[in-house]
């Protein structure tokens, strides 16, 4: 495969790539250089018409941040002349200053334009491109759905809906909802929590047939089981007692057959007695099972038993005919998992009901509708020619969907004439349980075709020593089958990797290896797989020990290591066993606010500030962690005095809220004292152990419920609403959610093998890699006529479940590669040499699976478990031995290892701290509104509020905060581009308003709007006229006023000015704002305007967003600003009329 260097000025970047990138080789760095290399080659190519798209919203910030830090760098270079500048940029240090001035020039104008980056999520970007093109898509503009996943509180919702509605007699029998209730431990919660992850999945499921069908069927084999063996009960129960010795579990120890077991078949046979039965019948079968096939399965049969002639039974074909006529019927209606499979694909087709109905997509739905529309070529063309590149970066996590959307847009050429590029590493394909699928990847890679695949092939993140080892245990000759692909059966050749000469060893006082194997075998024998007893015998002891050791004796900082666990369980053991030993630890497990108890802390002082009037509304909050009351002090409220100083304290906290927002209300909160000592709360919650990260906490509630009451002006009752919605979400459903831990906090990392993918630590201890997986999932994936479904195993020989195993192995092992490839100094790997007994197939850990191919002379997949049960600690170490000098292993003993001796100095006595005092003076977060406030405007008479008005024109438009919000949500959504037709596009912002009458009024509003004759420097330009990528709508701002005006209002109150600039746009050379103002006035005379202006103190406001506009284009403009400044409009949306000043 050819290598791939970004930097090299002689890398052609002009084409078609596959980019292969092993862990550590820099994939990003290759994505942010690949983007300034196509901005300074082509003029033509401007940041906005380069597509980038990754798989999280994470990965999405992350890249935005690198790419505009790359592009500014790069500019730097190019001012500079930097002799350490890339190669590329190096490059034009030897062409003319013409040539050099425009490249600095074009990466300028990405950084100004930067915010209209496409970089996207494949669900962001379907989302924006549905929106993009409503018509040609075939979309409702509020029917294109976002980046937001469905929260489990609204799939609660629509599965007890279907409880209610959907649960009919005739599709699911009683015996059937208890049969699938107690395999879920009769907890419906449970029930309810396994219906939601399947139907999260979004995958459709095999259909089974309902109650009725299936009484139906049992109907007619009762019928002719009754005909072909005229059976009779006498008979069938005579038939099973001579039988029953024979087999095990059915007798009790005095040899008699159990009751439950003979009543059972009593049951059974009265069944062949009758004529005629009745769906009660069908039912008591359902829940006894057919016990005749059960308790005789040959798999009980005891070894000892003798052969039955068939000339002693009555009915000697009867069990084969049961078997294979009846079974099946009587499992299909009574399985648990058939049942649950049903109401599953019940609930997903319910939930798309109600999707359909509110007029909202899913993930999946998204991704079905951008296919659908990308069907349609006028849709495909337009998206084509909105792009001249595609980066698509973790493309192994792509699933065919996906995968047909990219090939349709640009690989199956129309309209699209610029290049692809798809980075990626099938190695690191581990998100099957996310429909990703590494069969796609050698898809594209086909479709590519081979001569446009390249490699990023070195090492940029571990020290050689690291990656010699690692080349060395994946390579073909030490680990046959490394990367297998059950589904073709072919084998992935791991590509070896350099290492870079950049990155020096670490300087380590001890001989251990870069590789560092511990062995753990147990001492006593047991058929249980013995994982937590190794790891509280060894590895706990033995990596807490490594961490002391390294932490005291080479001075590295506990935040330099991470340990891998499997699952939030084992982090859960590994967590308390490190607080033990007075290791500082940040696990995963405890990384969502919806988790801890800040959030319902703060809501109860927030409710009990909106309800002071309810004792045990106060008395809650009194005795949250923020006000500390004991039960004794809550007992002084029955005092007056105290109460009534309490209830004031409230009352003023009530006051700062409805008042001035939030933010002033949780200032005062941090600032109060609720105890004799005067204290306040942010002070107490200094002094407490641990109160620094509770008050982090606090803060990120906080900075949510601020941003909540800025974006969409929430009462105090809405955010206490907020906070409850937040306590059900998780941290995937609502990203804020996520706790923001101090990247200065030295704490041991803990977090699983999938969350560690794209990360990096100095050293790694890979315990994950240890643990056997339970049973596989009851319901595959497997594809179908092209399509996914969920396909229900019922039984372990069914070939598609042993061929799902067969992935989950294999899926196992590009886990392991990913774990072992996060360590830049050293990795240290744990291993259990075990009697346990052979895993069940799929169950096997990624170590067993490893150890079944290191070291041997071929690979056979279909011997691989037998390997794992012959594996054995003398043929492993006799391998290591063989091998370089960066592996090394230890054996791992049942005595704790020796500890570190750390002189330790003398511990001072406890004595209470002193007061926090916070110097400085406080500082505050102002906008116009805020500033405002003081400002007396007295609105003019006879303003409309009629919804009902038969007289219907922009002048009797209903006034109000609705008629704005709704006429600002449209301006600063639209594109200015005037279609043929407003009506489509404006109908869904006014659907659930009172405008919804009124729908012609706000298109002819809009319509003037983008059609009004702006004066432009002397020219009348109207906005339709302004280009999108010279136009900035809703442009967001902040920064510290330093005095840069007279601002009466901020003199006793410095701090920060935010807001939000309506449109910002340019017109040759010159910078405008405009403001749309939804004001009625009597007329719209220029003195009438400039009144409204006075009166409502707009020329505060505009002060401050010139303000905003000057600092920004200080940073990308460097012209005078006075140059620049073309002057500020105030639109009067009524009247159609512009009030415009400098």
């Amino acid at each position: 495969m050819k290598r791939f260097d970004v930097l090299d000025r002689s890398q052609n970047l002009q084409r078609n790539y596959l980019l292969e990138a092993s862990a550590g080789t820099g994939k990003t760095f290759a994505i942010e250089n690949i983007v300034v290399r196509l901005l300074l080659d082509r003029e033509d190519l401007p940041i906005e018409r380069i597509l980038v798209v990754t798989f999280t919203r994470a990965a999405t910030r992350d890249l935005k941040m690198r790419i505009r830090q790359n592009i500014q760098k790069a500019l730097t270079h190019l001012k500079t002349r930097s002799p350490s500048s890339p190669d590329y940029l190096k490059a034009y240090f030897d062409k003319d200053e013409q040539s050099i001035y425009s490249a600095i020039r074009r990466l300028e104008h990405a950084l100004f334009c930067f915010d209209q980056a496409q970089i996207f999520t494949i669900h962001g970007f379907c989302s924006r491109m549905l929106r993009d093109h409503l018509f040609e898509g075939g979309m409702a503009a509020n029917a294109c759905g976002s980046e937001e996943t469905l929260n489990d509180s609204l799939l609660r919702q629509v599965i007890r809906d279907f409880f209610r509605t959907e649960l009919k007699r005739d599709i699911y029998s009683d015996t059937q909802l208890q049969l699938v209730l107690q395999a879920h431990d009769n907890s419906l919660e449970r029930l309810e929590n396994k219906l939601i992850e399947i139907v999260k999945m979004g995958v459709p499921i095999e259909p089974q047939a309902d109650f009725n069908t299936l009484y139906q069927k049992f109907l007619t084999c009762m019928e002719s089981l009754k005909q072909q063996h005229e059976i009779c009960s006498e008979r069938l129960i005579a038939d099973f007692l001579i039988q029953a010795p024979q087999f095990k579990n059915i007798a009790d120890r005095t040899g008699t057959v159990k009751s439950e077991i003979m009543a059972k078949v009593q049951r059974l046979g009265q069944l062949f007695d009758q004529d005629k039965w009745s769906p009660a019948d069908f039912n008591q079968l359902l829940a006894d099972g057919l016990i005749l096939t059960q308790a005789l399965d040959p798999s009980q049969r005891k070894v000892k038993s003798k052969e039955i002639s068939p000339t002693e039974l009555h009915y000697p074909m009867l069990l084969d005919s049961l078997r294979a006529e009846l079974d099946p019927i009587v499992r299909d209606a009574g399985h648990p998992l058939l049942i649950l499979a049903r109401m599953a694909e019940g609930c997903r087709l319910h939930l798309q009901r109600v999707l359909i109905e509110e007029e909202r997509l899913s993930f999946d739905d998204l991704l079905k509708t951008m296919g659908m529309a990308l069907k349609n070529p006028k849709f495909t063309q337009k998206v084509q020619h909105a792009y001249s590149a595609a980066i698509i970066d973790e493309f192994q996590d792509t699933d065919p969907l996906q995968w047909t959307i990219f090939k349709t847009l640009f690989i199956d050429r129309n309209a699209f004439s610029g290049h692809l590029y798809l980075v990626g590493d099938p190695k690191q394909s581990i998100y099957a349980f996310r429909q990703a699928d590494i069969y796609t990847y050698l898809a594209a890679a086909e479709a590519m075709g081979s001569d446009y695949h390249a490699s990023l092939d070195t090492n940029f993140r571990s020290q050689p020593s690291l990656v010699h080892a690692l080349n060395h245990l994946f390579s073909a000759q030490s680990c046959p089958g490394m990367i297998h692909l059950p589904q073709i059966d072919k084998i992935l050749e791991y590509p070896l990797v350099k290492a870079s000469d950049t990155i020096a060893e670490y300087p380590f006082l001890d001989p251990l290896g870069s590789v560092h194997f511990c062995l753990s075998k147990p001492i006593e024998k047991s058929r249980v797989f013995p994982l937590e007893a190794c790891e509280e015998q060894h590895f706990f002891p033995y990596f807490a020990a490594e961490i002391q050791r390294l932490h005291s004796i080479q001075g590295m900082r506990y935040q330099q290591f991470a340990i891998l666990v499997s699952d939030r369980f084992q982090a859960e053991r590994l967590t308390d066993y490190l607080k033990q030993q007075q290791i500082p630890v940040i696990s995963q497990r405890s990384s969502s606010l919806a988790d801890s108890p800040t959030l319902q802390q703060l809501r109860s002082i927030m409710q009990a500030t909106l309800h002071p009037k309810r004792e045990s509304a106060v008395k809650t909050a009194l005795g949250s962690r923020l006000l500390g009351w004991n039960d004794d002090l809550i007992k002084t409220l029955e005092i007056p005095a105290v109460i009534e100083t309490i209830l004031s304290q409230f009352y003023h906290l009530r006051s700062q809220w409805r008042s001035h927002g939030f933010t002033a209300f949780f200032h005062s909160l941090l600032n109060s004292s609720w105890t004799d000592d005067g204290t306040s709360v942010f002070q107490s919650l200094l002094k407490q152990e641990r109160g620094d990260l509770f008050l982090e906490e606090l803060q990120q509630l906080a900075n949510i419920l601020m941003e909540e009451e800025q974006s969409v002006s929430a009462s105090p009752e809405g955010l206490i609403s907020l906070l409850d919605k937040l306590a059900l979400m998780n941290v995937e459903e609502e990203e804020r959610l996520k706790k923001r831990f101090d990247s200065a906090r030295d704490a041991v990392n803990i977090l699983t093998l999938h969350a560690s993918k794209g990360l990096e630590f100095d050293v790694v201890f890979a315990l994950g890699l240890i643990k056997r997986s339970k049973a596989t999932a009851s319901l595959i994936p497997l594809s179908h006529q092209g399509n996914m479904r969920l396909h229900p195993v019922v039984e372990d020989t069914d070939p598609a479940y042993q061929a799902h195993c067969r992935e989950l192995d294999a899926e196992k092992m590009r886990q392991l590669y990913v774990a072992m490839t996060r360590a830049k100094y050293r990795l240290y790997v744990p291993v259990i040499f075990s009697s346990a007994k052979i895993p069940e197939p799929g169950c096997a850990s990624p170590m067993e699976l490893f150890l079944a191919r290191l070291g041997q002379h071929f690979w056979d997949p279909n011997t691989l478990y037998e390997r794992i049960a012959a594996q054995d600690d003398t043929h492993f170490c006799e391998f290591l031995k063989k091998t370089s000098c960066h592996i090394t292993y230890t054996y791992l003993k049942n005595e704790p290892p020796a500890s570190v001796s750390i002189e330790k100095p003398p511990v001072p006595l406890l004595i209470p701290p002193v007061n926090v005092v916070i110097p400085g003076t406080p500082t505050f977060m102002h906008s116009f509104t805020t500033l405002s406030q003081g400002h007396t405007s007295i609105a003019p008479s006879g303003a409309p509020h009629t919804i009902d008005d038969t007289v219907k024109n922009p002048q009797t438009l209903p006034a109000g905060s609705e008629t704005g919000n709704v006429l600002h949500q449209i301006l600063e959504s639209i594109d200015f581009a005037i279609p043929n037709e407003l009506l489509p596009i404006i109908r869904p912002y006014l659907k659930g308003t009172h405008l919804v009458d009124w729908e012609e009024v706000i298109c002819t509003i809009v319509y003037n709007a983008l059609k009004t004759p702006l004066n432009l420097n002397g020219q009348l330009v109207a906005l339709e006229k302004i280009s999108k990528q010279h136009r900035y709508q809703e442009m967001e701002f902040l920064y510290p006023y330093d005095g840069f005006d007279e601002i009466e209002e901020m003199k006793s109150t410095p701090g920060f000015l935010k807001g939000v600039i309506d449109l910002l746009f340019m017109h040759d050379g010159k910078y405008y704002l405009l403001d749309w103002k939804s004001n009625w006035l009597p007329s719209y005379e220029q003195e009438q305007l400039e009144a409204c202006m006075t009166g409502h103190n707009y020329f505060l406001q505009a002060k401050i967003y010139k303000e905003a506009l000057r600092r920004y284009l200080k940073l990308v403009d460097d012209r005078p600003f006075e140059e620049i400044f073309g002057g500020t409009f105030y639109l009067f949306l009524r009247g159609n009329t512009v009030f415009n000043f400098l």
